[in-house]
C-alpha cells in the first residue's frame, strides 16, 4: 500500500467530528504527519480517517505510463485522494458508518484539484508553506519539483485560484506564503492565518543540561557544526563545506547529514551522515552532540532542521530566504544573514566557535523559542479548533435547513 488510510478508534462521544486529513509525505510532512496524528488521536472527540499521498505505487499502471516522473506523480497523487476520500464506509468496532465529513485538511494546494466536489460541499482546510507561483519561481533550485518547472502558465495559475477559492480557511506556515496567497491568488486575507510548522517537542528534546560543555572539555575535543539538508546544493552544503576547508579544520568538526553528499571531500574533522531518516533517534542524538546548527540555504519554503535544531537547544544560523528568514530572532536565538553571504557565513561561526558561552545562552533562547512557536501539541488543538468551528457552522446550517423542511 502507498497510499494508507485508517482511522482512530478510540471511545468517542455520540456525534463524534468526522475530520479527513489528505497528507503528501514528501518534504518534512513524514514527521509532520506523524506528530499531528499523535496529537489528533489524543482528541476523542475527533474521528479522523488518514490518506497519506506518496504520489508511487509499486508496479501500478500509472507508474508505466510513457509519460514524465512529474506527471506520472501528479495523476497517481489525484488517484490516491480520491480513493481515501471516495471511501464507503469506515469501520469503528463491529459498524461500519458511512465516510461522511464534517471537514476535510489538505497540505498541498494540488491535491485540493483531485476533489472539487467534495471542497465545494465539505469545508476544507489547505496547511501550506508555500504558493505554486512562489515555488515556481525557485525553479532554478528545486527543478521540476511538483510538474511545476516553467509550465506554471496562466491555465495553471487560474486552476489554482480556483481552488482556493474553494477553501474556507488557509494556514499559512509563515507571513511570506501568506501575502503571495491574498497577492497573487486573490484569497481573502481573513481567510489566512499563520501558524508556524512544529514538531513534537517530546521527542526533539533539549540535549541534557551541561552535556554540550562537558563534551567540549574532554581533552581534544573540538566544537561540533551540524548541518542537515537532503538537496546538499540547495541547502548551502558547498559553501559551508568551503569555509571548513579554508578555516574550520583543526578548529571544529563539520557533521553533514545529507542524501546527495559531495563526490569527492575527506578532511580531518569532516563527517558525512547518509543514512538518517526523519526522526531517527541517532538523528536526534547527533543534534544534542553538536555545538552549533548551520544551513546557508540558497532557496527554501521553510526550514524543519533549523526547528529541530532550536528544540534541540542549539543556536542556528539561517539565511533569511522564504518563509525561513521568519525563524530565528537574529542575535537571540540565532543568526539570520543574506544567501550566499559568504563573510556573513563566516563571521557568525567565527563568533560562535570562540565563545562557547554565547553559543550555550543561544542555544537556551532556541529552545524556549521553540517551546512558545513550535510545540506540534498547540498547533495540532488550534488546527482543530478551526475545523471545529467549521464543522459546528455546517452542522448548524444544516440543522436549519432540516427544520424548514
Amino acid at each position: 500500500m502507498t497510499s494508507t488510510q485508517s482511522v482512530d478508534e478510540t471511545t468517542t462521544p455520540a456525534s463524534p467530528y468526522r475530520f479527513g486529513f489528505v497528507l503528501q509525505q514528501v518534504l518534512g510532512w513524514v514527521g509532520g504527519t506523524q506528530a499531528l496524528k499523535r496529537f489528533v488521536q489524543d482528541d476523542h472527540s475527533v474521528l479522523a480517517t488518514w490518506n497519506e499521498i506518496t504520489f508511487v505505487q509499486a508496479g501500478g499502471w500509472v507508474e508505466r505510463l510513457p509519460l514524465p516522473r512529474g506527471a506520472r506523480g501528479a495523476i497517481r497523487g489525484a488517484l490516491q485522494t480520491r480513493q481515501g476520500l471516495d471511501a464507503p464506509a469506515i469501520p469503528i468496532g463491529a459498524r461500519r458508518v458511512a465516510a461522511r465529513y464534517d471537514a476535510l485538511l489538505f497540505n498541498m494546494p494540488g491535491l485540493c484539484r483531485a476533489a472539487p466536489d467534495l471542497i465545494t460541499r465539505v469545508p476544507t482546510v489547505l496547511v501550506t508553506d508555500v504558493t505554486p507561483r512562489q515555488l515556481a519561481e525557485m525553479e532554478e533550485y528545486y527543478g521540476k519539483l511538483g510538474g511545476l518547472q516553467a509550465g506554471y502558465n496562466e491555465r495553471k495559475h487560474r486552476a489554482y485560484v480556483r481552488a482556493y477559492q474553494r477553501l474556507r480557511l488557509v494556514v499559512s506556515y509563515s507571513e511570506w506564503a501568506r501575502d503571495s496567497l491574498i497577492a497573487d491568488y486573490g484569497v481573502p486575507a481573513e481567510k489566512v492565518i499563520v501558524m508556524p510548522f512544529s514538531i513534537d517537542l517530546d521527542k526533539w528534546t533539549a540535549a541534557p543540561a551541561g552535556a554540550r560543555a562537558a563534551l567540549l572539555a574532554t581533552p581534544g575535543a573540538l566544537p561540533r557544526i551540524l548541518f542537515v539538508g537532503g538537496d546538499f546544493t540547495r541547502k548551502g552544503g558547498p559553501q559551508l563545506l568551503e569555509w571548513f576547508l579554508a578555516h574550520g579544520q583543526g578548529r571544529c568538526e563539520l557533521h553533514v547529514v545529507t542524501r546527495t553528499p559531495p563526490e569527492a571531500s575527506a578532511a580531518p574533522g569532516l563527517h558525512f551522515h547518509t543514512d538518517l531518516e526523519t526522526n531517527d533517534p541517532r538523528l536526534i542524538e547527533l543534534y544534542h552532540d553538536s555545538h552549533i546548527f548551520a544551513l546557508p540555504t540558497l532557496a527554501d519554503c521553510y526550514s524543519v532542521a533549523a526547528i529541530e535544531a532550536m528544540a534541540t537547544g542549539l543556536p542556528v544560523i539561517l539565511t533569511n530566504v522564504g518563509g525561513a528568514g521568519e525563524i530565528v530572532t537574529d542575535g537571540v536565538d540565532g543568526y539570520s544573514i543574506a544567501p550566499q553571504d559568504d563573510a556573513a557565513l563566516a563571521q557568525r561561526l567565527d563568533e560562535l566557535i570562540s565563545d562557547p558561552v554565547r553559543a550555550i545562552w543561544m542555544g537556551e533562547a532556541a529552545r524556549q523559542t521553540a517551546e512558545r512557536r513550535f510545540d506540534a501539541r498547540d498547533f495540532a488543538s488550534a488546527l482543530l479548533g478551526q475545523m471545529k468551528a467549521l464543522a459546528d457552522e455546517r452542522r448548524a446550517q444544516l440543522a436549519g435547513r432540516a427544520s424548514t423542511r
